[in-house]
């Protein structure tokens, strides 16, 4: 081992640690916010901390290929006894690594569903959760049957049939950059018409835009498998690893960005006063007796912050028609100016309740 290799099977820890502290802070903060939100976890919430559990498998299987096997090294200098423990955390790593980009990928999907509405958009979200869903299912087949027998994939010293590693590496590399892309896209059009401040539009947008990383990590993919051997896998490997789950770690952090508003919101939520419930004024003859709808605070689903907005939906205000008759007690009143006489004692009632009645 040289001091080359030394360094190469260093920079994989410490990006592994990284990425882990990166991806388990994230899932921590989202839990906060559900717990702020006294919700409970839905199937999004589980599928990332699914995706969170795989990287982590996936990190330890490297890390293991690092210390124990020859990752990083050129494979014309690694012993057996490292070969085959490398060939075999890379082939346990690969199981890991599939199940994490589906989980994360179907996590952003189904918050989606959650988030917004519209049939069209509803159904466009199902189908590329079918593709996701059926590519998962392509690539575990692809795992287990690339090489045969399935001991092939660390035994050099058997007869085995193996497809080619640098066309799969390339379909792989390749379908996920056009998933990602497809995924941040899916939304953009609906966020800019939300009924929202503009501000909050541009955050949301730029919370869905972090899947570009995912798919700049892909495009890197794609030139690490060009640009290296296939054939030295043990030094190839090192890279790939790094990428894999530095596009993992992306995965994991979009899902859960959208989900964090309760926890850097929540001042907001504590210094809000609603309006008094008490009395609203005093009220005049000839007035019409209406209120106007006050404002209250709703927890926007987007984000689950909290916007102190009217009520409204993408349909239009929805206001309170309800009319209100003021009936005046004898001797509630008193004469302020000429012409004009102020109501101290009123009782309202509902309008359906008495509809003969008139001020």
């Amino acid at each position: 081992m040289t001091p080359n290799d030394r360094r190469e099977g260093t920079k994989l820890i410490v990006t592994a640690a990284i990425f882990l502290a990166l991806s388990s802070t994230s899932v921590l903060l989202r839990a906060l916010a559900i717990r702020i939100r006294k919700s409970t976890w839905k199937n999004h919430d589980y599928l990332t901390a699914l995706a969170l559990f795989c990287l982590t498998c996936y990190a330890i299987t490297a890390i293991v290929g690092v210390v124990a096997g020859a990752y990083g090294w050129n494979i014309t200098t690694v012993p057996m006894d490292k070969l085959v423990i490398s060939l075999k955390a890379f082939f346990a790593s690969e199981w890991f690594f599939v199940v994490a980009v589906a989980a994360f990928r179907l996590a952003i999907l189904c918050l989606y569903l959650e988030i917004f509405r519209g049939t069209v958009f509803r159904w466009c979200t199902i189908v590329t959760m079918a593709i996701v869903t059926l590519y998962c299912i392509a690539s575990i087949l692809t795992v287990a049957l690339l090489c045969r027998p399935i001991n092939a994939n660390w035994n050099i010293m058997v007869n085995k049939t193996c497809g080619d590693v640098a066309k799969t590496e390339y379909a792989s590399a390749g379908f996920n950059l056009a998933v990602d892309l497809l995924i941040v896209s899916l939304p953009m059009p609906i966020v800019w018409t939300l009924q929202m401040p503009k501000e909050k539009k541009v955050s949301v947008t730029a919370a869905f835009l972090l899947g570009l990383v995912t798919a700049g990590v892909n495009i890197e993919r794609i030139i690490q498998t060009k640009t290296c051997d296939q054939t030295n896998t043990t030094y190839c490997t090192l890279d790939a690893s790094i990428l894999v789950m530095a596009e993992i770690t992306c995965g994991i952090l979009v899902s859960c960005a959208p989900t964090l508003g309760p926890i850097f919101f929540r001042a907001r939520a504590n210094t809000y006063k609603p309006p008094s419930s008490g009395r609203r004024g005093l009220r005049t003859f000839g007035s019409s007796g209406r209120f106007r709808p006050r404002r209250k605070l709703h927890v926007d689903t987007l984000l689950n912050s909290l916007d102190d907005e009217l009520g409204q939906t993408e349909e239009g205000p929805k206001t309170d028609t309800h009319q209100m008759t003021h009936i005046v007690s004898p001797g509630g009143s008193h004469h302020t100016n000429p012409g004009e006489i102020r109501v101290q004692s009123q009782l309202s009632v509902q309008e359906s309740v008495v509809p003969e009645q008139r001020v």
